[in-house]
């Protein structure tokens, strides 16, 4: 009788082992589909003229304001750079394909469910279209999905890693670095991290509150702010004026009043030559068409700066219409078509670089291009999404007492489109990318946070 049981014993723990063995196969298999799909689909990474020009410097080592140099140093480091974009796919490919991946392991038990998260969320239209691009705003969501990864995995195994929160910490000190409008998504992951590491029943919780997050924020936007100057090598104009001068513009064109000072000024800009150059969606025709000059000495941007202000202060609703015209483009509300979804191939370069098509980058990029109107492309529903989501998971979490992983993300996805309406020069979708991000694994994690308090109260 011992014998039998023994033999059963073994073989119910053999065919475990086996199905563990399976799950774990199919699991690292699938990683690497995810991978090679984005690989396949845009060889060797797509590249506008803003990604040619930060090649430059990274090759030349000679690095700017006008693209975050944490990020040109970094390429410059990526095996030999002659390979161009082709390293920084393969880090953002397998970036999010693992970042993914560990999320869905992370939440699911069943092997289909697992499958069904990655492949749902990594071929989603709107997520899938953009780790081939290689852009800073690619890179910020790398990396922020990276540390939500990291985190979610030190929530759910309470248990802190001084490698997971170093790295979790670095990959928000990067996203901090690689665009100068990340820190406000950087906040909630940087109170998600704390919490785990100062919990209520371990720590004060003012004490926490009021003494170690502003004082983690403080650190963080130090540290962003001397890597970055540490880096800079060129005189550049600061990439923030732009927003003032877009602005300016739209002031002026609604007074009829030339209000942008003279330094700025190539030649004497007359209010027909300005009402020609000027669209709220984007200020590239403004910025780049060359009447306009920006500026590097310090007492024309105080000029520059204070105009701006004045303008504002005397033309405010003219001011909010403008914003609102903005804002309605890069949501892509009411609009009829996405303002620059993505990237499509390699701008000419003398690199010799050029997009090396197969039949099936051709399929999957001529089925995305017939969603690139629709539904799933419309920042509106992301925000929306991440809004309401945010109002439902405060009430819980003022009931509760405690925040859940899913607020903290919805807190990230607003805290990072939100402030576009008054900083956002240019309406493409691009901006908006981490938002889509972080506002579906959101819902996600809120379906499945739902879903386990209803199997723990059974």
């Amino acid at each position: 009788m011992d014998t039998n049981l023994s033999k059963l014993s073994d073989a119910t723990l053999s065919v475990h082992a086996r199905s563990r063995a399976v799950s774990i196969t199919l699991t690292w298999g699938a990683l690497l589909c995810g991978m090679i799909g984005i690989i396949l689909t845009f060889y060797p990474g797509h590249m506008s003229y803003d990604s040619l020009d930060q090649l430059t410097q990274a090759r030349s080592g000679s690095f700017s304001l006008w693209h975050p140099p944490i990020m040109s140093f970094f390429w410059s480091f990526l095996l030999p750079n002659t390979l161009g974009p082709l390293p920084l796919l393969v880090l953002q490919a397998a970036l999010f394909a693992g970042s993914l991946m560990l999320i869905a392991v992370l939440l699911t038990k069943q092997l289909s469910m697992r499958l069904f998260v990655f492949f749902g969320l990594l071929f989603f239209p709107a997520i899938f279209v953009q780790p081939g691009m290689i852009w800073k705003d690619t890179q910020l969501s790398a990396v922020l999905l990276l540390a939500t990864s990291l985190l979610l995995l030190q929530q759910r195994t309470q248990r802190i890693s001084i490698a997971m929160f170093v790295v979790a910490m670095l990959a928000l000190l990067y996203g901090t670095s690689v665009r100068l409008n990340a820190f406000p998504a950087v906040v909630p992951l940087l109170l998600w991290q704390l919490s785990i590491c100062f919990t209520a029943s371990s720590r004060p919780i003012r004490w926490y509150y009021y003494t170690v997050f502003p004082l983690a924020c403080a650190c963080m936007l130090l540290l962003s702010s001397i890597i970055t100057n540490a880096l800079v090598s060129e005189d550049s104009p600061p990439p923030s004026q732009q927003i003032k001068i877009h602005d300016l513009a739209a002031l002026s064109v609604a007074s009829q009043s030339v209000l942008l000072p003279t330094s700025v000024q190539k030649n004497p800009i007359t209010i027909e030559r300005l009402s020609k150059i000027y669209f709220p969606s984007s200020n590239n025709a403004l910025i780049f068409g060359g009447d306009i000059q920006l500026l590097t000495d310090p007492q024309a941007l105080k000029e520059l700066d204070a105009l701006w202000k004045q303008a504002i202060l005397a033309s405010p609703l003219e001011y909010l219409r403008h914003r609102k015209a903005f804002l309605r483009d890069l949501i892509s509300y009411n609009t009829p078509s996405v303002c620059y979804p993505w990237h499509d191939g390699i701008d000419k370069n003398n690199f010799g670089l050029e997009v090396t098509h197969n039949q099936l980058s051709v399929d999957i990029l001529a089925f995305l291009k017939s969603l690139k109107n629709s539904f799933l492309f419309r920042g509106w529903l992301y925000l929306l999404l991440a809004a309401v989501l945010c109002l439902v998971q405060s009430i819980i979490a003022l009931k509760k007492q405690r925040m859940q992983p899913s607020l903290y993300l919805s807190l990230s996805a607003l805290c990072y489109g939100v402030p576009y309406f008054f900083v956002g020069t240019s309406c493409d979708f691009r901006y908006l990318y981490w938002v889509v991000i972080a506002s579906l694994l959101s819902l996600l994690l809120f379906l499945f946070e739902q879903s386990s308090e209803r199997l723990e109260a059974l």
